[in-house]
């Protein structure tokens, strides 16, 4: 009796070992349903039925949505966004980026629900996509030229002013690095100039130009023609240490020519000026919130690892002189040790300390400005070689003009799936069932 015992705990040992992790019964402790799962391959299938009533731009964009579900919302959304401003579809714009507002948000409130993305045991990979601070400001930049395209300039500087937040938004952020993406409280200026509060515009300008080198090239007293040029491309994500669990950003690989701008009438714009560097806010995070827990997860993987190996060495060690020996109580510290090293194991096993690598792939390397005394008498071109087209966002509110282009296409022909795909139903079966009945609804693209 007393060598089955030891066999059958031997033979639990060597399973433990090989477990795979989604077998693991620890792991399963430590999450919670949210209805059942959907078939993968029905949700395909509707996913196609949905798209294909849709423009064809937009199909890539409203596939990866209604696919990934809540998984990929924000960063779909984003890129959605993005891809209709430059559609000026300007409409649909406003219902995507207001959706990934509404999430992230959620997340960084004071919310129950946050406490979930410290989990030790589920992967940064698997939750719901909610970005990078340099990802979350670029989200209201985008909206803020949204409302300053309608005049809205109080909302257009709340939205400026939430993206300077969201740069800042980590309680361990360097000191050297926080708060110095000083084009979002510049533009936040510039819109309480425009609405007529010069104090409150020069207060925050100042501020700008305090923390920012890059933008005290720009006017103290901000004028009222604002031209916003994306340029260059997204930085890169990448994960690196023993368990690619220190997430790198890199920039992106090329660089575009000097734009050049001028007015329909053949006017010329000159004194475009570098205003905002996404790939320096990207990498100079310091030592931001994330960092800190996915190191922890990493250091707790390690820990758990060698506390497992080391009781069920003992445990095994205990066992067979308990058996040679005859040793009852012997046999039972024993088994009490391989206990210990099994559940050592599986909690090694569960943590997941990977990072996110998916990330907002149709950001622009830098932000170009140019601020003038005047409002733009005309439309502005933006000049590539011998074609000169109209920037898609141009309008004049009081006083005020702005607009923003790019110099390279946010309208992908296709989205590449993720690298590592995760299941996207997994645990989230009635969120992502009220989120496609919301695609389906209001976001929809004719031709």
């Amino acid at each position: 009796m007393q060598r089955t015992l030891i066999g059958h705990a031997v033979a639990a040992v060597l399973a433990a070992t090989t477990l795979p992790a989604l077998a693991n019964p620890f792991a399963a402790l430590f999450n919670s349903s949210t209805g059942s799962d959907a078939d993968t391959t029905q949700v395909a299938k509707e996913a196609d039925s949905y798209v294909g009533k849709q423009a064809a731009w937009a199909r890539p964009y409203l596939g990866a949505l209604y696919r990934d579900g809540e998984w990929g919302a924000v960063l779909n959304l984003n890129r959605l966004g993005l891809a209709a401003m430059e559609k000026q579809q300007f409409g649909l714009a406003r219902k995507a980026f207001d959706q990934a507002i509404v999430r992230v948000e959620a997340i960084y409130a004071d919310d129950p629900n946050a406490a979930k993305a410290r989990s030790v045991f589920n992967g940064e990979k698997v939750k719901d996509f909610k970005g990078e601070p340099y990802e979350r400001a670029m989200m209201y930049y985008y909206r803020g030229l949204l409302y300053l395209q309608e005049g809205d300039y109080q909302n257009a500087r709340a939205a400026f002013l939430a993206a300077d937040r969201h740069d800042t938004l980590s309680s361990a952020e360097d000191k050297a690095f926080a708060g110095d993406f000083g084009l979002m409280k510049y533009l936040a200026g510039w819109a309480s100039a425009c609405d007529g509060d010069s104090v409150r515009a020069e207060q925050l300008v100042a501020e700008a130009q305090a923390v920012d080198a890059t933008v005290r090239a720009l006017p103290k007293v901000p004028g009222a023609g604002l031209v916003l040029l994306d340029s260059g491309p997204a930085p890169v994500k990448w994960g690196d240490g023993q368990y690619k669990h220190i997430l790198k950003i890199k920039p992106g690989e090329g660089s575009d020519p000097a734009p050049q701008l001028r007015l329909a009438d053949g006017g010329t714009l000159d004194g475009l000026t570098p205003g905002g560097d996404i790939g320096f806010q990207a990498s100079t995070r310091g030592g931001r919130e994330i960092d800190g827990i996915l190191a922890g997860k990493a250091q707790f993987k390690d820990t758990a690892g060698a506390v497992g190996d080391g009781a069920l060495v003992v445990g095994s060690t205990l066992l067979s002189s308990a058996s040679m020996m005859g040793d009852s109580g012997m046999a039972n510290i024993g088994m009490a040790g391989l206990f210990i090293g099994l559940v050592a194991k599986g909690l090694e096993k569960a943590a997941n300390p990977e990072a996110d690598l998916r990330g907002w792939d149709t950001l622009p390397a830098q932000v170009l400005v140019r601020v003038s005394p005047e409002a733009h008498p005309g439309t502005v071109l933006l000049v590539s070689g011998a074609q000169a087209a109209p920037l898609p966002l141009q309008a004049t509110q009081g006083r005020c003009s702005v607009a923003w282009g790019r110099t390279r296409p946010a309208v992908l022909a296709a989205l590449a799936p993720p690298s590592t795909p995760v299941p996207a139903e997994a645990q989230r079966g009635d969120r992502n069932r009220a989120f496609r009945a919301m695609l389906v609804s209001d976001m929809t693209v004719p031709e």
